[in-house]
């Protein structure tokens, strides 16, 4: 349902096709807040894309605790979206994400950190966290544990120290 004219919002409701594989809706007129049980009975969930619309509020990952299938991500271009990668309420995100696309949204506000789920991504090939906020320390556990990563990119955020490539990476 990607580059058509949709206006309104999401609504509840798509949270009932429970063998939803691909839920696609880039590019579109779409405003509003996530709902938060858009995704709780989606669990053949493999694609999300609602990238380039105009999603407003606050989105948490704890979404996703029931998506252990998920394996592309992008919420990239909506720049009024808050979205939350910490707060997990004890949960864990099962997914291996292929793909993460979150730039140009605002994440982990208000600390901007780097999510830490990604410490235990092993499949990423692509991950592109540009201008979104975050700020600390690069994390040498990013390249070292995705060897396989082709498109990184951290642009236009405030993270700092020193870029250090894993010894595998040295060895190639």
């Amino acid at each position: 349902l990607s580059r058509n004219q949709f206006e309104g919002t999401l609504v509840p409701c798509l949270g009932n096709l429970s063998s939803l594989r691909l839920l696609v809706f880039q590019e579109n007129n779409l405003k509003g807040t996530i709902p938060l049980s858009l995704f709780a009975n989606l669990s053949s969930l493999e694609y999300v894309s609602l990238a380039s619309n105009n999603f407003e509020g606050s989105f948490s990952f704890h979404s996703f605790v029931n998506s252990p299938k998920l394996e592309v991500l992008e919420f990239t271009d909506n720049n009024n979206l808050q979205v939350e990668t910490e707060s997990l309420h004890g949960h864990s995100l099962l997914f291996q994400l292929r793909i993460l696309r979150l730039s140009n949204c605002t994440l982990n506000k208000p600390s901007g950190t780097i999510p830490t789920f990604l410490a235990s991504q092993r499949n990423l090939r692509i991950v592109d966290l540009s201008h979104n906020g975050m700020s600390g320390n690069m994390p040498s556990w990013l390249l070292g544990n995705n060897t396989s990563l082709e498109y990184l990119s951290l642009m236009n955020n405030s993270l700092v120290g020193s870029l250090e490539l894993p010894s595998t990476l040295h060895n190639r």
